[in-house]
């Protein structure tokens, strides 16, 4: 019986570190020498970007920006730059609780 107890009680603790439905983030690091003037983040099973998740705000060269509340899933994410360049991720996993972090480099 006490066996069982500390099982249950190490299982409960180990349960306990993340909690099951967080969401997952991604954060978009610009270090491209231009302005982000839009970010896509939608299910790869989708057939549409969607809406523009920046709203019309940009992100600024050397800033980030945070994006939340997606259900742990795969994703394929779109950037837009102000000279009319397109960066894609293609099924990028998102995992409960944890942040994507896509760095835009400087183009030469």
């Amino acid at each position: 019986m006490k066996k069982i107890f500390v099982v249950l009680v190490i299982f409960l603790i180990l349960t306990a570190c993340k909690q099951p439905g967080e969401s997952a983030s991604v954060l978009i690091d610009n270090q491209s020498g231009e302005n982000v003037d839009a970010v896509f983040i939608t299910p790869s099973t989708s057939p549409t970007w969607g809406s523009n998740l920046l709203g019309g705000n940009i992100i600024p060269i050397g800033q980030s920006h945070v994006f939340s509340g997606f259900t742990p899933d795969t994703y394929d994410i779109r950037v837009e730059l102000d000279v009319a360049l397109v960066a894609h991720k293609w099924d990028i996993e998102l995992s409960s609780g944890e942040t994507y972090t896509w760095v835009l480099p400087h183009a030469p």
